[in-house]
């Protein structure tokens, strides 16, 4: 009676995983897509200015695509040139595109400075030791106006505008939720 329970208690979870397309080939597919998209930081070139620029790119398959282009020296008194903040932010989006919260970014405070993060919802879901913070992405100069950047960055991710947004950017502290689609993003933008 234990065997025919075990059997049947198998083909049901069996049938249940198909029946919802949690198959082991559609869970491979959705790894295998995470896997092929990195964001890296690497130089772009500025033409208008003849110089390479630290910039943190999405790179995918067929195309890399310039997310920030990394340009303040705001932090370089504390050892965070451009270059370092591009090094230190890119894997940032890479651990919050992993844990699924890059489609809900925000602005807030940790340690007294303003910053751009995750949300895991718009509530900010578990409480956190940083308030509705769920992965830190960028933290920002005390001048910098979150509002701003956090509307830029969404008006980015929905192809308003073109290229990469600039971090040398006022102060407007009120907090709000954008709501991006990452996988939409990336496949339509244009790369390099």
């Amino acid at each position: 009676m234990k065997l025919n329970l075990k059997l049947i208690l198998g083909l049901l979870t069996s049938t249940i995983l198909v029946f919802c397309g949690l198959n082991g080939k559609n869970i491979q597919k959705v790894q295998a897509q995470q896997e092929d998209i990195s964001f890296v930081c690497a130089f772009s070139y500025d033409k208008q200015n003849n110089k390479k620029i630290p910039t943190t790119f999405i790179w995918t398959p067929d195309k890399k695509i310039p997310l920030i282009v990394w340009e303040t020296d705001f932090f370089a008194g504390s050892g965070y040139d451009p270059k370092t903040r591009c090094e230190a932010v890119s894997p940032r989006f890479q651990k919050a595109y992993y844990n699924g919260t890059i489609n809900l970014m925000t602005n807030g405070t940790i340690n007294n400075q303003p910053v751009i993060c995750t949300a895991q919802s718009r509530d900010g879901g578990a409480n956190t030791a940083n308030g509705k913070c769920h992965t830190l992405l960028i933290t920002m100069r005390p001048q910098d106006d979150t509002l701003a950047f956090i509307k830029h960055l969404e008006d980015v991710f929905d192809g308003r505008q073109s290229g990469p947004m600039r971090h040398n950017s006022g102060n407007g502290q009120r907090q709000i939720f954008i709501e991006i689609d990452i996988d939409r993003f990336i496949r339509n933008a244009r790369g390099e």
